[in-house]
């Protein structure tokens, strides 16, 4: 099974027969549905979004304008999640939370304003094109400006530009979750408990192995030109802006994440090397 699809298989055959009125049209739900389930689907009658993820404090979500007004509208978000054991995903916990109404606990003060202000910025980057050094300067200025807002408010939502060859968009994740759900225990729903959840058994576990990362072939890189380790580094980021902040690229969940914003020319040859292996074999 593709790596990407255990979310999909989880939501599928373990989540939503546990609320859809019709199991049936399950299969009818489109990808690009904005809910996972609609309020009008389901028994329960709220908006359901699922996630997977294998970090229990941290979630990946969606197109942060979307969060933010799915949090305005109304909507509970059930997380799984489940540990890695060599081919195999097996779910651990589930937990269903309401997230209705909480802007401030999500995203301080920080407004729908300002979020459209970051997206617009990185949106002016035409697709299938990597921002200059200025732009991404502008977009991880803003973005770190309006992060800050957040976590000194009292927010935990982290805001993830993506902006590369491949894509224009700004993502969002959920950190802190199990901060969040010890803060704030009156917005539990569900939980799992004794390997149960909402009266069904949640011992389930699918064939698939562990996500990678742009997935090169392995060569010598201790062979290689400067100028093409350079390139090379560039070319899997997508990004012409990691050097001196390198060792602040790290991995949260299933995504590599870059907050740096130095040059790949002002790194060592020891430590460009070190990244690349890093980064390719994980």
């Amino acid at each position: 099974m593709e790596t990407q699809k255990h979310g999909f298989v989880f939501e599928n055959k373990l989540i939503l027969p546990l609320y859809a009125h019709d199991i049936s049209m399950i299969s009818g739900i489109k990808y690009t549905s904005r809910y996972d389930l609609d309020k009008k689907d389901n028994k329960y009658g709220f908006n359901l979004q699922v996630k997977s993820t294998s970090r229990k404090n941290s979630v990946c979500m969606a197109d942060v304008c979307r969060v933010y007004e799915d949090v305005c509208e109304g909507y509970h978000l059930l997380v799984v999640v489940y540990t890695q054991e060599n081919k195999k995903k097996k779910v651990g916990e589930i937990v269903e939370v309401d997230l209705t109404g909480m802007t401030k606990e999500l995203f301080g003060d920080v407004t729908m304003r300002d979020i459209r202000r970051l997206d617009r910025c990185i949106k002016k980057v035409p697709q299938k094109r990597s921002p200059t050094e200025e732009e991404r300067k502008d977009i991880y200025d803003l973005r770190d400006e309006i992060q800050s807002r957040i976590y000194d408010t009292g927010g935990c939502i982290h805001l993830d530009p993506k902006c590369n060859s491949q894509q224009s968009r700004l993502q969002c994740s959920f950190n802190k979750f199990q901060d969040f759900l010890d803060s704030y225990p009156d917005r539990i729903v569900a939980k799992s408990e004794g390997g149960m959840f909402r009266g069904s058994s949640i011992h389930y576990e699918i064939e698939s192995d562990k996500r990678t990362f742009n997935k090169t072939p392995s060569v010598d890189l201790s062979k290689m030109p400067m100028k093409d380790l350079i390139k090379k580094a560039q070319e899997i980021t997508g990004s012409k802006e990691n050097g001196k902040r390198l060792k602040k690229i790290y991995k949260r969940g299933d995504e590599y994440i870059s907050i740096t914003s130095a040059n790949f020319k002002a790194c060592h040859r020891g430590e460009l090397i070190q990244f690349l292996n890093n980064y390719v074999s994980k």
